[in-house]
């Protein structure tokens, strides 16, 4: 159950690591200038050059380098592969090497019931030492490990992750102020665990995918919701625009269904290389018939909530045609996700032979289980027809399930 909440978290703020000074960073990168050097005395920026990357100070001036977000992610590439080999047999191994190497720098703790790290991995400079931290704040602890289960079929990361994860029952921290996740969606099943164990702790939903610099709304948890519930994500940050607009390209009223559209400086300026791609999703605004003015279509369906709040749904090409009725595939993935013993879950649409699909992760969640528990949730045409247990879902590089893979392996006869 609190797997998936794991692949979900961005960011943990606490007292000590929210104000950072310019000499919190390291200097061995900053060289002096020569005398005769000519320093500017401020830079400007303008929208297509963020993010600035801040360099500190160099004989008092400070000095920041822009850079645009597309570039961001070749340079990333760049340093990946300069240094590791590449393939996926050696991501494999490097996967495995990881992984090994946390199960042999694990501490065990409650008398073997659960483990934690000593350090906040990747960053070993923050030292964290607190019972906690293995399930809390070691998010890309669980992600390692769960791939190289998947790589290996071993059992013994399965156990590892289990014993992670107990660290709760074990150790509540009393000074943690913020959680904010982001990524894969959370639901209220996993959010609500945390909140029982974290009653003073403020918990923040964000949303927003890549193409608009990580993230675009925010959604202060402040009320209960329950396991079943749709959690909003809420109203966009300053200097940022969120819309939804129908098929018919107007804006939607009321509770009406619609694809959540951005605007704002946060846009990237599109896809690497993929002109085609870039001219479909970051194009004019329907809206603005006046001046040149481009937006991004997520294509993610969303509707407002009683108080105005923006509540996602699922990804437009989830919506399909099903017995002469239309379905959201995301409203399936709500429910099934919300019932206690299944950890995670996938639905897709196979076309061919007409059948809903579910890939689900749940070690005691059979078929008679999940319909049983469904029946009175979803409508009969709703059910899916093919149900597929696994013992972990497989995770992409950004912690979410890997939809992709998934229904590959489908389609090939590979699960079923």
């Amino acid at each position: 159950m609190r797997l998936l909440g794991l692949f979900c978290i961005l960011l943990l703020i606490m007292p000590g690591c929210i104000n950072l000074k310019t000499d919190d960073f390291p200097k061995g990168n900053i060289i002096s200038p020569p005398n005769d050097a000519i320093i500017p005395k401020k830079y400007s920026v303008i929208d297509s050059d963020i993010p600035l990357t801040y360099y500190g100070k160099i004989d008092g001036v400070e000095i920041g380098y822009q850079i645009a977000p597309h570039n961001v992610a070749m340079k990333s590439l760049e340093a990946f592969y300069k240094y590791h080999d590449t393939g996926e047999e050696s991501y494999k191994r490097r996967g495995l090497y990881l992984a090994d190497w946390l199960l042999a720098n694990a501490i065990y703790k409650g008398g073997g019931t659960f483990v934690v790290w000593e350090y906040n991995y990747p960053w070993p400079p923050y030292n964290l030492k607190s019972g906690w931290t293995g399930s809390l704040n070691q998010a890309t602890i669980i992600k390692a490990l769960s791939f190289a289960y998947l790589y290996s079929k071993d059992l013994k990361y399965i156990e590892m992750i289990n014993k992670s994860l107990n660290a709760f029952e074990v150790d509540v921290p009393n000074y943690l102020q913020k959680v904010m996740f982001s990524g894969e969606v959370m639901h209220n099943k996993v959010l609500n665990y945390w909140r029982s164990a974290l009653p003073e702790t403020m918990f923040v939903n964000l949303y927003g995918p890549t193409e608009i610099t990580s993230v675009c709304t925010y959604f202060i948890v402040d009320r209960p919701f329950k396991d079943e519930d749709v959690l909003p994500i809420g109203i966009p940050f300053k200097n940022t625009e969120i819309f939804l607009i129908n098929e018919e390209n107007k804006l939607v009223k009321g509770d009406e269904v619609g694809e959540i559209c951005v605007r704002g400086c946060c846009l990237a300026l599109g896809y690497f290389r993929n002109f085609d791609k870039t001219r479909e999703a970051f194009c004019q605004n329907p809206l603005n018939a006046s001046f040149p003015e481009t937006i991004y279509r997520t294509g993610e369906l969303a509707r407002y909530d009683n108080e105005g709040q923006l509540v996602f749904l699922t990804r437009k090409d989830n919506q399909v045609k099903h017995m002469g009725q239309r379905v959201e595939l995301g409203e399936i993935e709500i429910i099934i996700n919300s019932l206690e013993l299944v950890d995670a879950s996938f639905c897709f649409y196979d076309h061919e032979r007409k059948k809903i699909v579910l890939i689900y992760q749940g070690e005691n969640a059979n078929r008679n289980y999940i319909l049983n528990e469904i029946k009175n949730k979803l409508p009969k045409y709703m059910f899916p027809n093919i149900m597929i247990q696994m013992i972990a879902l497989p995770y992409n590089m950004n912690g979410k399930i890997d939809r992709t893979l998934l229904k590959d392996k489908y389609h090939k006869g590979e699960i079923s």
